[in-house]
């Protein structure tokens, strides 16, 4: 196995290279809190979008977040060139933002989710990729790194629900997704480069580090989770509407998720050491199933916002969790090809799945029954980890 060279900064430095790295995570998260709240409710309210169609722009998205990482983890693998991917990325990913107030019909909005999600979805693995292996090389911890990208999300839902509350467009969620894009881009310098020899294929290479028997059981079941969870992340925002929230309220209620996932991610290195990921994967796999089958019960506004808490374990424990293992268990210059094909079969495949069966879902029947289906689906995932899943390594 290859060994990793990594430009360390001196004892002296190290504190600048975590704070931007902190910086950097802030920021890029933020551009996720600006516009996917309130998304779906933009599609349905301004765009008089329907279900079916709301689900096909969510799935859009998906299909890229599946095509896109891995070969954007491949060019990062082969060139060694992360940072440049990166600021492509964002660069791209704010001007496609700016567009989504410039367009009105349908065939126009699937194609500007298209280009927007080729640009954007690859970008996340990338930027785990580098700081796993700068936490590798520098004893720090990956959670506490990415515990900022949660209050990065908190605090621009917090700032656009001050500018909802004065009852202004919808739209201006895009451009504060371009503008945190663009500060985003501006930080990568700071943050530390990686250099990783490359040993054979690239590509074939990681296809067969992947293929492992533990990290296939394990990355389906993520799928099952991702999949149950897409009709929230789709609909949450309408759910909340027809609930009887006012658009104001949505982004707020979205932060509380945010915020509960904060801590479970800033010490997920040390609940992984002592419960193993097994379990840590099974915890979010039951969030997932109680949190969807509460919502589907037509619950209070108070057990609404209680089972946003739940967030800690759906988001934290699924994504988190799943992504270290697999860094584990893939040699250190296939990491981001690896990390990029994890991504791609959860947020990828099974948000395409979850997306369109969601939209459907909706349309024959409402957005209740639709999230207690999707809670079978996620018990489905959590039988299939505990009857087949035995990790290698924790």
């Amino acid at each position: 196995m290859t060994t990793t060279e990594l430009a360390i900064p001196a004892d002296d430095a190290r504190p600048l290279t975590s704070a931007a790295l902190c910086s950097h995570y802030f920021l890029f998260y933020a551009i996720l809190g600006s516009y996917s709240p309130f998304l779906g409710l933009f599609l349905e309210k301004e765009l008089r979008f329907g279900g079916s169609q709301i689900g096909s722009v969510f799935s859009a998205r998906q299909l890229l977040v599946a095509l896109a990482p891995p070969l954007w983890g491949y060019l990062s693998d082969r060139l060694r060139v992360p940072r440049i991917l990166i600021a492509a990325g964002l660069a791209m990913s704010g001007a496609s933002l700016l567009m989504f107030n410039e367009l009105r019909i349908f065939w126009q909005i699937m194609a500007l989710m298209i280009v927007f999600s080729f640009f954007n979805a690859p970008l996340a693995p990338l930027i785990d990729s580098l700081t796993l292996s700068y936490s590798a090389c520098s004893r720090s911890r990956y959670g506490r790194f990415r515990s900022w990208g949660s209050l990065g999300f908190v605090f621009v839902s917090m700032c656009l629900w001050l500018l909802l509350r004065r009852k202004v467009y919808l739209g201006i969620t895009f451009w504060a997704g371009a503008m945190f894009s663009m500060l985003a881009m501006l930080s990568l310098p700071l943050i530390p480069n990686v250099a990783i020899p490359r040993k054979g294929f690239v590509g074939r290479r990681a296809f067969r580090a992947f293929l492992q028997r533990d990290v296939l059981i394990i990355t389906f079941c993520g799928f099952l989770g991702q999949a149950a969870m897409m009709g929230y992340y789709s609909f949450f925002g309408n759910y909340l509407h027809a609930a009887g929230f006012d658009r104001q309220w949505i982004g707020p209620i979205w932060a509380v998720g945010a915020v509960a996932e904060i801590p479970f991610i800033f010490f997920a290195d040390d609940i992984i050491r002592r419960i193993g990921i097994r379990h840590v994967f099974a915890l979010g796999l039951i969030g997932i199933a109680i949190r969807l089958f509460v919502l589907s019960l037509q619950p209070t506004a108070a057990i609404i916002i209680i089972s946003q808490c739940l967030h800690a374990f759906t988001y934290g424990a699924l994504f988190i969790a799943g992504l270290i293992y697999v860094n584990k268990r893939s040699p250190n210059d296939l990491r981001a090809s690896a990390q990029a094909i994890y991504c791609a079969v959860l947020h990828g495949a099974g948000g395409i799945l979850g997306s369109l069966a969601a939209g459907w879902l909706v349309d024959t029947f409402d957005i209740r029954n639709m999230m207690l289906i999707h809670s079978v689906v996620a018990a489905a995932g959590l039988l299939t980890l505990i009857l087949f899943f035995q990790p290698q390594s924790d």
